[in-house]
């Protein structure tokens, strides 16, 4: 005999309200196990081949959870048991609207500057978004916009050149959206005085890389813990910022 173990084990799935979700699970042994679903906190079982309402497994052990809505969001639990033994995997649902989009997020923005006269300043807004987002930058509360001196990239960086003292000021990106608006703001000063203190911001390039994407590890009515892979190839980490929308 040899107890179950999974072939195939069941992934998290996030899914739209009234959407399908769809959990795969396999297990082989010796003999070969029995195959049930539940849900974690239910003693209500589904097994092969079975239906209950929005809830079917196929005779493959595949379950799907059929026009989708927000109490079904939770940790489904596939179960393989037999006389050798039993095996337990379980897997995510996480059910989202057009109403749980978050806002757009600058993943990078402006940082306080202080550079000299006739030199050239750089700010970036690189902006994450869906739907996406339009980047428009202030300086001081009023649209800044091309000009002579001022560059507006693309990528949502503006490049100011030859810089004037009256250039010094606040400058604000926000990325705005159908699902709301993110605004960074930083001070940039000019100054005359080649003794002066400066400090130019570094290049985005050389900033730390991006951990893996955040995954549910557990979750109840009141809490959730989530987990992350660290990036690989970057110096020492200060720490991680989690945002929550």
């Amino acid at each position: 005999h040899s107890a179950p173990v999974f072939v195939v084990k069941p992934e998290d799935e996030t899914v739209a309200l009234n959407g399908v979700a769809k959990f795969e699970c396999v297990a082989r042994g010796n003999p070969p196990p029995t195959l049930f679903w539940s849900r974690e906190g239910s003693q209500n079982l589904l097994y092969p081949s079975r239906s209950d309402g929005r809830f079917s497994v196929s005779a493959k052990g595949q379950l799907v959870v059929s026009g989708v809505l927000r109490e079904d969001a939770g940790f489904y639990v596939c179960s393989a048991l037999s006389v050798a033994g039993s095996a337990v995997a379980r897997a995510y649902l996480q059910v989202t609207s057009i109403n749980d989009k978050p806002p757009p997020i600058i993943e990078i923005g402006p940082v306080n500057q202080t550079l000299p006269l006739q030199s050239f300043a750089t700010l970036p807004c690189q902006v994450l978004a869906n739907p996406p987002a339009k980047v428009v930058w202030y300086k001081d509360g009023e649209v800044l916009e091309d000009g002579d001196r001022v560059t507006i990239l693309p990528s949502g960086t503006i490049r100011i050149d030859e810089l004037e003292l009256t250039d010094s000021g606040e400058y604000t990106s926000t990325g705005s959206s159908e699902a709301g608006t993110s605004t960074w703001s930083a001070w940039l000063t000019v100054e005359r005085s080649p003794g002066a203190e400066l400090h130019r911001a570094a290049d985005p390039s050389t900033y730390p890389r991006a951990p893996s994407t955040p995954r549910v590890v557990n979750a109840s009515s009141n809490s959730l813990t989530v987990a992350w892979d660290p990036p690989s190839g970057t110096s020492a980490l200060i720490g991680y910022r989690l945002e929550y929308f």
